[in-house]
């Protein structure tokens, strides 16, 4: 009975010391992302499709964002030689991802997404019903880790 009480006790120790040296394998959205590719598209019931665009970007450089640890972030866009620079905050929440630009401000927006990582690679996908009207719009979006 002794036996069988410390090779039950060994176990449940065993056990206990792997669960605490596991560590958590989620990758995190933290730190720079550059922009690979995107698509847009729109579909409405009444007006069928309103948009449909797709860009690919293998070296990158067209926009860049970098999620702070603090929950801020700065997205920079590039086009001909000139470059926009905004800031704002994100949370998460499992899958996902609510972002508000120019927190504050007239210009304030704010962005409710969904995003996956995975092979160093950041998908955040948007979607909204009745855009302009009664179109449903999604937006898809892959950076690389910089």
């Amino acid at each position: 009975m002794i036996k069988n009480l410390n090779i039950i006790l060994a176990f449940i120790a065993v056990a206990v010391l792997a669960s605490c040296n596991k560590e958590d394998k989620t990758p995190s959205i933290i730190g720079k992302w550059d922009l690979i590719s995107g698509s847009e598209k729109a579909i409405s019931p009444t007006k069928g499709k309103v948009y449909d665009d797709s860009e690919t970007y293998e070296n990158g450089g067209v926009q860049l964002f970098e999620f702070k640890t603090e929950n801020g972030f700065t997205g920079t866009n590039f086009d001909e030689g000139t470059s926009s620079v905004y800031n704002g905050t994100y949370t998460t929440n499992g899958n996902k991802l609510h972002i508000v630009i120019a927190a504050g401000t007239e210009d304030e927006e704010t962005l409710d997404a969904t995003y996956s990582i995975a092979d160093n690679k950041l998908t955040i996908t948007v979607e909204e019903d009745n855009w302009e009207g009664d179109a449903h719009y999604t937006a898809i979006k892959v950076f690389r880790k910089k």
